[in-house]
């Protein structure tokens, strides 16, 4: 018999299929749903992920398939029976396409901020970047060059700006740029320092300032009313090693040594221990890494972090820098890009 297997995909929907055998996905969004893979015996992360159209295992077996192979290879049934179940010529229906806007009922995802707290922040962008190039930017450029090792392409590439203090209460309390800028019917104020735009998804999410030392308080503060993404997320391409990151200026470093150069993996930040549960509108450009390295601070709020994504998957390793640096920036400031690269390289090959 003979079986119109393009007729058989068109009326279901991957995900109900695989949902039905296997349970609640462990993340659900919009696009696809995420599983332990049965097909290697997964028990640690999370390779198994699966679309409307197909499915695809991310870890060790490496199989994929659509809805048909997916009978075939987990229910062991043969290409005429899997076809009969999805065919709807036996009792075991599986529900038609239309049932497949139940998959919005997920969890909602993180949102950029409003349209007016982007258009009076990228003016806040624009008024940094113009002044750290400007004699009143000098000795954060130094900073930037001399102490983080940036090279001036990179801070342009990345925008990074500064702005300074104008009286000792600046220092503590930041400065208001744009006073008819207002949340809550309160005055904007933007923290003196070196500013760090996030942008996702050609928007602008955060600002976030590395406030000067010997200062009480965070090191970093970010502007009211922004939104939390991964840092340098939209950098992301299909099937490159990503490397994980705490801080901003660590993930700039890996990308001068090791992106610009023949993009040889990608670096993103969390910008913080704390922030190391991923929203899952960003799980989508880190499905297809075929590694992702987690460069996270020696300590306990480090391991935490390195627990939470290694249940995302069984691909994230922890790496730690050569003994006796402590992070990316202080590795490379002692040695060379070169030897960062083939630390990464080693990273990234090692099984």
């Amino acid at each position: 018999m003979r079986w119109d297997t393009t007729q058989i995909k068109n009326m279901v929907d991957c995900r109900d299929v695989v949902e039905r055998d296997l349970g609640a996905p462990k993340i659900r969004n919009n696009k696809y749903n995420v599983y332990r893979c049965p097909l290697h015996g997964e028990t640690k992360g999370y390779s198994l992920a699966v679309y409307e159209d197909h499915w695809i295992c991310y870890g060790k077996c490496n199989k994929s398939g659509d809805a048909i192979q997916w009978l075939q290879e987990y229910g062991k049934y043969t290409f005429p029976e899997a076809c009969q179940m999805l065919g709807g010529r036996l009792d075991q229906t599986i529900a038609p396409r239309p049932v497949a806007a139940s998959h919005k009922a997920h969890q909602p995802q993180s949102e950029a901020p409003s349209d007016e707290w982007q258009e009076y922040a990228r003016r806040v962008v624009d008024y940094a970047e113009e002044l750290l190039w400007s004699p009143a930017g000098e000795k954060a450029l130094h900073y930037l060059i001399k102490t983080r090792g940036l090279m001036r392409v990179t801070i342009r590439d990345a925008r990074l700006g500064y702005i300074p203090a104008e009286t000792e209460t600046d220092y503590q309390y930041g400065r208001v740029p744009f006073p008819e800028w207002k949340l809550d019917g309160k005055p904007v104020r933007v923290h003196c320092g070196i500013q760090i735009p996030h942008f996702a998804d050609g928007q602008l999410w955060a600002v976030r300032t590395r406030r000067p030392p010997g200062l009480d308080g965070p090191k970093y503060m970010g502007i009211r009313g922004g939104s939390k993404t991964l840092y340098r997320i939209d950098e992301v391409l299909p099937r490159l090693p990503v490397v994980i990151t705490e801080g901003e200026f660590d993930a700039l470093v890996l990308d001068q040594c090791a992106g610009y150069m023949g993009k040889m993996v990608q670096s993103i930040a969390l910008c913080s221990a704390s922030n190391k549960h991923i929203d899952s509108r960003w799980l989508d450009r880190l499905v297809s890494a075929p590694v992702i390295l987690a460069r996270l601070d020696d300590d306990p709020a480090g391991a935490k972090a390195f627990d939470v994504l290694h249940q995302l998957s069984s691909r994230v390793r922890c790496v730690q820098v050569p003994t006796p640096f402590k992070d990316v920036n202080e590795f490379y400031l002692a040695s060379s890009a070169a030897d960062v690269r083939a630390w990464i390289e080693g990273c990234a090959e090692c099984k």
